[in-house]
């Protein structure tokens, strides 16, 4: 459907129930918003730059405070923090509160801490209350500091004044860290989670929306919080804004049954100038609320996972087909929208059918005098808790061996996982390197005898060191290194979270090949082999 003006466009109502209404209506807003230059031309029609005042920032007594020169806090929306004795100016933090709909101060905007910042950083975390703190962005980027590091290494502690702070906890994901951070002050303690996306590329946004939606949805989850999230990118403005505009947009959909996003967006752009910097930004933002609206979720608790599988299988597994179908379009969508499928070297392919993204294939560079190709039939793949974690390949033909080890030593692989028997005229490609191997799984077979074997391979993985690349081999380069790898991250997520996602995983293995996982009889392997996973420890009470 054509879109009204901005300056007529109503909030969209998406049902009459204040919980979980039909999406159909939000939903066709966002597909139709994406399409063409509307959000573009949108974006321009907001205003831009310093449209309130902000005097208090530029005393020549707070200029410093500052992370960048042209960006201050605004007067209007500041937070004042209390007064240090015989510091009139130390009441000046750059960071201003945000409203989301009907929830006035649910945020604060701000910059991430500099070295002369962070007790003041401090001082406003426990003056307010905040009980989670977001980061979106790396410590350092492009060569450049981003942000000091305000927190200690885990099970460390350090004083900022009168409050002293302690890692209590850090747990790692591929887009992810999750810290858990004891602070105390004047005997007093409190815990405040930190939730830190490390996803976001120097430039430009996040490739998928996917790893953005699973990360707000986790903020989401602090249903009934009477105290502000503290948002922080490096300036405060363009990642900080993305976030908060997400997040307020969801929980008003959910919360009151629509979503109002210009009147939501043009509130927040007077608390703080240029919160969602450029159009980019607002693109994605859109693109995540479609994500989390939209995209039907396949997250299984393990406790529940028996019955939920059982119902999938039912009707002649009627649903899960259907749900392997969906799966199949949301993938196909993510790989065009962002993706450059890449020529293969037929004569360096045994199935040359079988395409990489642009984004994942594993590059060779070139040995000093040595005329060579780039290209190794070959993609990085993500892990549940590392980027790029794994090489997932073909066995190597005759003509490829030199590249296989060429790309062994460039990308400092330290383990090998050979899933399928070469055949054995190809057995001269064995060398001596340290090589874990699946017996009993021929070339061309879907899945090996007993998917057991693969949970006793993943799990011999835990002795290889979480910095290493793992190389992981078979016959063709996908069939068996899907089935493996998709395994495997269920097994992690399983492990980390208790829950069970059989489409996270395979999304985020057919970002790099989209064939990974392709048959419906692997799709079908990966939930029988978590519900044998889970089955293998004595109850359930591990995962509840």
């Amino acid at each position: 459907p054509t879109l009204p003006p901005i300056e007529d466009q109503a909030a969209v109502v998406i049902g009459n129930r204040p919980k979980e209404p039909n999406s159909t209506e939000v939903e066709r807003y966002l597909l139709s918003a994406l399409a063409g230059n509307f959000l573009k031309d949108q974006f321009e029609k907001f205003p831009r730059g310093q449209t309130q005042s902000w005097d208090c920032g530029s005393k020549p007594e707070n200029k410093s405070k500052n992370r960048y020169k042209n960006l201050a806090a605004y007067d209007s929306s500041r937070v004042k923090l209390e007064l240090l004795p015989g510091d009139e100016n130390s009441d000046y933090i750059n960071a201003n509160y945000v409203d989301a709909y009907e929830r006035p101060k649910a945020y604060i905007a701000g910059q991430g801490p500099t070295a002369n910042t962070l007790d003041d950083f401090w001082r406003m975390v426990w003056q307010e209350k905040v009980s989670l703190i977001v980061m979106v962005t790396n410590l350092v980027e492009g060569g450049k500091k981003k942000c000091e590091k305000y927190w200690p290494d885990n099970n460390q502690e350090k004083r900022h004044g009168r409050i002293c702070v302690r890692t209590v906890n850090e747990e790692i994901n591929a887009d992810f860290v999750k810290r858990a951070l004891s602070v105390s002050c004047d005997n007093n303690n409190r815990i405040v989670q930190q939730l830190h996306y490390t996803s976001w590329p120097d430039h430009g946004v996040p490739l998928y929306p996917q790893s953005m939606a699973s990360f707000v949805e986790k903020l989401i989850q602090r249903e009934g919080q009477n105290h502000p999230m503290f948002v922080h990118c490096s300036a405060g403005v363009g990642r900080t804004g993305t976030v908060i505009l997400i997040d307020a947009c969801i929980r008003m959909v959910r919360s009151h049954g629509r979503m109002d996003i210009i009147n939501i967006f043009t509130r927040m752009r007077s608390q703080r100038a240029n919160l969602v910097d450029n159009w980019n930004q607002y693109e994605f933002a859109h693109l995540v609320l479609l994500e989390i609206i939209a995209n039907p979720k396949f997250e299984i608790s393990c406790d529940r996972f028996t019955e939920e599988y059982n119902n999938l299988k039912a009707n002649n597994k009627k649903n899960l087909k259907e749900s392997f179908s969906k799966l199949k379009d949301i993938c196909e969508r993510d790989f065009m929208r962002v993706e450059t499928p890449v020529k293969n070297e037929t004569d360096k392919c045994r199935y040359p059918e079988f395409i990489s993204s642009s984004s994942a294939i594993a590059r060779l560079f070139p040995y000093e005098n040595v005329v060579t190709t780039s290209f190794i039939n070959a993609v990085t793949v993500d892990g549940y808790q590392k980027a790029k974690q794994f090489i997932a390949t073909q066995v190597p033909m005759k003509n490829t061996v030199a590249d296989f080890w060429r790309m062994i030593d460039q990308f400092n692989v330290k383990e090998i996982i050979v899933l399928n028997e070469p055949h054995i005229s190809e057995r001269g490609i064995c060398k001596k390197v340290n090589v874990k191997r699946a017996y009993d799984w021929k070339p061309g077979k879907v899945a090996p005898s007993s998917t057991d074997l693969l949970i006793e391979l993943w799990d011999s993985l835990k002795k290889t060191n979480d910095k290493d690349v793992i190389a992981v081999v078979c016959h063709d380069g996908v069939t068996a290194c899907g089935l493996f790898l998709g395994i495997g991250f269920v097994i992690e997520k399983i492990k980390l979270e208790n829950k069970v996602d059989v489409g996270l995983a395979v999304r985020t293995l057919r970002k790099s090949r989209p064939a990974y996982l392709s048959s419906e009889m692997q799709y079908e392997l990966v939930y029988e082999t978590a519900q044998n996973y889970l089955y293998s420890f004595d109850t359930y009470g591990n995962f509840k």
